[in-house]
């Protein structure tokens, strides 16, 4: 005669012990990736990365990819939820009854099996592309595998019993004796491993939440599905354009402007900040879109009735060589037009008045501008900010989203531990 398994030699079975390790194992590492998910992705930190100092191969291609997000969270929160849940799940029995055990096996050998599929898949696409290869993602994937079959063999639930469960409980829940104490404490189970695996989720979004930017969270599949679905445009580059930056560089930045556009003005101290991070090293260049009829045919409302002017300003800036500076002191000030402050403004940016009110008038500026406009209509450009990274037009312009796009840039051209990165 068989003797029934007591919970001792249960948690003694050395498959019980690889399962614990296993699922220690999954948390840690998956609590490493989030955190360094956090502090790349969203808050756009550097930090050490343990995965190139123990394996020689950086993670961050993987945590940037397309691959790297679902329903909001990144596939390294997924991991902390999925291993707490075992957990939990394993030790239900003990708070709601032995009754429980069939269930809890139910939903841990849906659980395994789901997460043993999903390694596959995402083995599969690091194999396939492997640029985008993490050793520690591997190291969760195959933990992910071998647990599906160690843990479903200490509860011996298999693929056979999973319909049969599902309608016993639905005749449960359906019973006229449903409202009987024993049924009712298996609904309150159920409902309680609800309520916990909800609170996981949220508890991890709150924290992607307090880790990124003041914007909110920045989920990076979607961002990045969408910006590397744009084709790569050539956008002639002028020697008379402003331009931070080298001439030649792996990060090419342009932006069609407005300097009355009241999103441009935000998006001038992001781009002041990827310079900072780039130590000067990204090339930026800076080009004209006033949104005014008075120089700009393009649009069929006079938006900003004062941008052109400020655009003719801005060229004979250049001209002197202190564009930068005429472009930074005109984003700082307040005020909703630009004739009231045009000469404080030429001031702060130390330009020679008797050479800037001559020039900002002349054919050669009014032409600049033109050039400017006819090119972003060929660009079929008609906001502001408009920005092209590499040639690709940057679809999504929320805060934040450039410093990814510039990351994942880097990342894709193999210049993860070049000068090029931002430290």
């Amino acid at each position: 005669m068989v003797q029934p398994k007591t919970t001792q030699s249960v948690y003694l079975n050395p498959k019980a012990i690889i399962s614990v390790l296993l699922v220690l194992a999954g948390l840690i590492v998956s609590s490493y990736l989030f955190n360094h998910y956090l502090e790349m992705v969203v808050t756009q930190n550097q930090t050490n990365d343990v995965c190139s100092t123990v394996f020689g191969k950086s993670c961050d291609n993987a945590l940037t990819s397309s691959y790297s997000s679902v329903l909001g969270l990144p596939l390294a929160a997924w991991g902390i939820i999925y291993y707490t849940s075992i957990v939990m799940l394993w030790f239900l029995p003990v708070v709601f009854g032995k009754e429980f055990k069939t269930f809890r096996n139910l939903v841990i050998y849906v659980a395994t099996f789901i997460a043993l599929l999903a390694a596959l898949v995402l083995l599969s696409l690091m194999l396939i592309h492997r640029e985008i290869f993490c050793p520690f993602c591997a190291m969760v994937h195959g933990i992910n595998i071998l647990l599906f079959f160690f843990i479903n063999q200490i509860t011996g639930f298999s693929f056979k019993e999973i319909i049969p469960t599902i309608r016993r409980w639905l005749h449960g829940l359906f019973s006229p004796k449903i409202k009987e104490t024993p049924i009712l404490w298996k609904l309150f189970g159920f409902a309680a491993c609800l309520f916990l695996f909800g609170t996981m989720y949220f508890l991890m979004y709150t924290l992607t939440i307090q880790n990124s930017t003041d914007e909110g969270f920045i989920e990076a599949k979607p961002v990045l599905d969408g910006f590397y679905s744009q084709k790569v445009q050539q956008i002639p580059v002028a020697p008379e354009d402003p331009r931070l930056g080298p001439d030649k560089s792996m990060i090419n930045i342009v932006v069609f402007s407005d300097f009355l556009c009241p999103a441009c003005k935000r998006f001038s101290k992001e781009l002041q900040k990827i310079n900072e991070e780039g130590q000067g090293k990204y090339s930026i260049v800076f080009k004209n879109f006033p949104l005014s009829t008075n120089c700009n045919h393009a649009i069929l409302k006079d938006l900003h009735p004062q941008s052109c002017e400020a655009a003719y300003a801005g060229v004979a800036a250049n001209m002197q060589g202190k564009f930068w500076e005429f472009h930074d002191a005109l984003f700082n000030v307040s005020g909703r037009g630009y004739d009231d402050f045009s000469r404080t403004i030429a001031l702060r940016a130390g330009l020679d008045m008797q050479r800037f009110d001559s020039a900002r008038h002349t054919a050669a500026v009014k032409d600049k501008i033109t050039r400017d406009v006819l090119l972003a209509q060929q660009l079929n450009i008609d906001a502001t900010p408009t920005v092209f990274l590499n040639g690709r037009l940057v679809t999504d312009m929320r805060p934040g989203i450039l410093g990814i796009l510039v990351h994942q840039e880097l990342k894709r051209i193999n210049l993860v531990d070049s000068v090029l990165l931002p430290r």
